[in-house]
């Protein structure tokens, strides 16, 4: 054998999947970690406690009133009454019980379910699992409802888009404390390297695409023009030596050879007959950087034989080009904007963004999506399209929609319920601007009584019959790959 070309390390791309993120030591400010938030959340906590000693059974709503006064009248009068401490004890233990099991004032412990990309109830999936056992379709039969329950899911958002209700019991500033209002969606500033997170310290980013990609291209004209020393021309057979291989990878790769040609008989029917034995292994180059993970856009329209309802972030199989691999995009419009309104659902007809974290590749480069069939079926094409840009900049805003009702309206101002359940969320989201759907802007001027009420002032005179609304917006990002797994093909 002639040694055509030997790369040498200089030569060589380094074959590099994810970067790899400094140490917290090395960063540029220090971030508590678990273990110190809880232990400065215990402290704050024991700190209240100790500051009030209410009578037992006493609501954290009722203890707010009782000022420090109040209390040392109230350990006055018990020393006085021949109390020894032990009631003193009895008392700061069924203090401490009451905070703990009724309403404290510790922010609970809330989960932002985004996973499944709409604010719909999950079915109850014990009771199906037990019918499953007692019946051989119950399977198929959980199978339909969930596909039923999506219909009406995708429905009732297409009528009614975005709204959300602050659940009881919840306070709206804890639920919707990674929201935030804009005074305008189009032109308010929102700072894309704000509150990211810890997946982006493990992708690449360019600082110019378009330059980055013209020289991979020129790289590739090179090895394919000859003027590459370390270019083979076309037609020659050739070893390739690949290093750093794992073994069982390596072990696959033998097994699909030897399966391919198991037997010089084997080797002469698969030459003269393609569709016999398995079939070999094919090598593909790839263009400079397109090995490293970054947050792909693709535009991408659902299938025309597709019935099935597709949610955000549903699990999907990706084949660009040569290459695939599962990921859950998140959806998002295609409009012009350095913001983009996330969207709930796949919907026919309609263009709509697909963000990844995938490879890099380079346009032009055409998409197609399937989705596996829970019942072990063929997987099943639900939406084409292309490759559009690789950009992990590119910001993709959830939107929620608080709606109130007016129950007294007076030219222009109007009182308005139903919208939050405590006085505090009002003070909260006071400065978020409010409107109604016959396009009157507002504000909110005050708080009305511990219900929930609240005064409105808007531009123009309002009817009872309209419903006021408000906006909020999150920032939403991909799902990094699930266990971790970056083998792709």
């Amino acid at each position: 054998p002639v040694l055509l070309a030997q790369a040498g390390d200089d030569e060589r791309e380094p074959l590099v999947r994810e970067n790899v993120p400094d140490s917290d030591d090395e960063g540029e400010q220090t971030w508590p970690t678990d273990a110190e938030i809880a232990e400065a959340q215990q402290n704050m906590f024991q700190r209240r406690l100790s500051k009030h000693k209410v009578p037992e059974g006493t609501s954290a709503y009722q203890a707010a009133w009782i000022m420090d006064s109040d209390a040392e009248d109230e350990d006055g009068s018990e020393e006085a009454g021949g109390s020894e401490g032990g009631a003193d004890d009895m008392m700061a233990e069924g203090n401490a019980g009451a905070y703990s099991d009724g309403e404290g004032d510790e922010a609970p412990d809330l989960v932002d379910n985004d996973d499944a990309g709409t604010d719909v109830m999950a079915l109850d999936q014990g009771a199906d699992e037990d019918d499953e056992d007692n019946d051989g379709g119950g399977k198929y039969a959980r199978l339909q409802e969930e596909a039923r329950a999506k219909r009406v899911a995708e429905g009732e958002d297409a009528e009614h888009p975005d709204e959300m209700e602050v659940p009881l019991g919840v306070s709206a500033r804890v639920r919707f404390q990674k929201y935030k209002g804009l005074k305008s969606f189009r032109s308010s500033p929102w700072d894309p390297k704000e509150w990211l997170p810890k997946e982006y310290s493990r992708i690449f980013a360019f600082e110019n695409l378009h330059r980055a990609h013209k020289r991979a291209r020129e790289a590739v004209e090179r090895a394919t023009s000859g003027a590459d020393p370390l270019a083979v021309e076309p037609g020659n057979y050739v070893r390739i030596v690949v290093k750093d291989v794992p073994v069982d990878k390596a072990n696959q790769v033998v097994a699909r050879v030897q399966a391919s040609f198991p037997s010089p008989e084997a080797a002469a029917a698969a030459a003269s007959s393609p569709d016999q034995g398995a079939l070999p292994l094919m090598v593909m180059g790839l263009m400079t950087h397109e090995s490293k993970m970054s947050v792909m856009h693709m535009s991408l329209r659902k299938a025309k034989d597709c019935s099935e309802s597709l949610p955000n972030k549903e699990q999907m199989l990706f084949f660009t080009g040569l290459r695939s691999f599962p990921a859950r995009p998140i959806l998002s419009s295609d409009t012009p904007g350095d913001k983009h309104k996330m969207e709930r659902w796949l919907r026919a007809g309609q263009q709509t963004m697909a963000s990844v974290y995938a490879p890099i590749s380079y346009t032009p480069l055409p998409v197609l999506a399937f989705k596996s069939d829970p019942l072990g079926g063929p997987m099943q094409l639900v939406a084409a399209g292309a490759v559009r840009s690789c950009d992990p900049e590119r910001i993709v805003l959830k939107k929620v929609v608080l709606t109130g009702y007016p129950v007294r309206v007076h030219k222009k101002r109007a009182t308005v319920r139903f919208m939050f359940h405590d006085p505090d969320d009002i003070r909260w989201f006071k400065p978020v601007e409010v409107y109604t759907r016959a396009g009157r802007r507002g504000r909110i001027t005050e708080a009305i009584g511990t219900h929930g009420a609240m005064k409105c002032i808007f531009d123009g005179p309002v009817q009872q019959r309209e419903l006021v609304c408000m906006n909020l917006y999150k920032r939403v990002y991909p799902k990094w790959p699930e266990g971790n797994n970056l083998t792709y093909a």
